[in-house]
């Protein structure tokens, strides 16, 4: 049995390549508690897997525009300086990328990341995955991010490769919605297990 040859992979950060809720729930945590505000860390857990300038009013109720502003402007503050390390890899992690890099396959980040982008490239030199990761692509570098197939097609042009031979791996059947327009294959990370198989590959949109 042959196996297509993939000489691009195109990764989402956070749930796939990394585990990061820990690091938001700390960093939100703190923000909170240093503007006088009391959530418990289940709230945090059960709310944080979205955005926090998102979901913070839901857990504290509604909130002026600038005291709003001021919470986020805290938690970005703390997540870049200490939050960030919080983060981990995610099981298989090491492994795959080892094995893909040294059989010459390039290597991307593509992440809808909005609020904490300035953070990514310090988080990958704390893991020592900066090593692997040729191109990062964020939310910020196009007009319209994931789950449009703008920020992978961005981030084939940056590796100089094409889609027929690029496969994208990410944790949400949502931000694959659209690859079918990009022409390449997709497919999932489970239970935090980074994992690539054949088996696993999928040619049009998961739903």
């Amino acid at each position: 049995m042959t196996h297509k040859r993939y000489d691009i992979l195109l990764l989402d950060f956070d749930g796939t390549l990394v585990s990061t809720l820990d690091s938001f729930v700390y960093s939100a945590s703190k923000a909170l508690s240093l503007t006088g505000f009391n959530v418990s860390l289940e709230s945090l857990y059960t709310s944080l897997t979205k955005p926090f300038d998102r979901v913070v009013e839901s857990l504290v109720g509604p909130l002026e525009a600038r005291v709003k502003q001021e919470l986020v402007d805290k938690y970005i503050e703390i997540y870049n300086t200490e939050g960030y390390k919080y983060t981990k890899p995610n099981r298989g992690a090491f492994e795959v990328l080892d094995r893909l890099t040294n059989n010459g396959v390039k290597l991307g980040i593509v992440t809808s990341r909005t609020l904490l982008c300035d953070s990514i490239q310090r988080t990958l030199e704390h893991l020592s995955l900066a090593k692997y990761v040729e191109t990062l692509v964020t939310a910020r570098d196009v007009a319209r991010p994931k789950t449009h197939p703008d920020q992978h097609l961005l981030a084939l042009r940056r590796l100089g490769g094409t889609a027929s031979h690029a496969l994208s791996v990410g944790d949400s059947a949502r931000g694959h919605t659209r690859f079918e327009k990009c022409w390449y294959p997709c497919c999932r990370v489970h239970q935090g297990l980074l994992h690539i198989r054949p088996a696993c590959t999928f040619t049009t949109p998961i739903t």
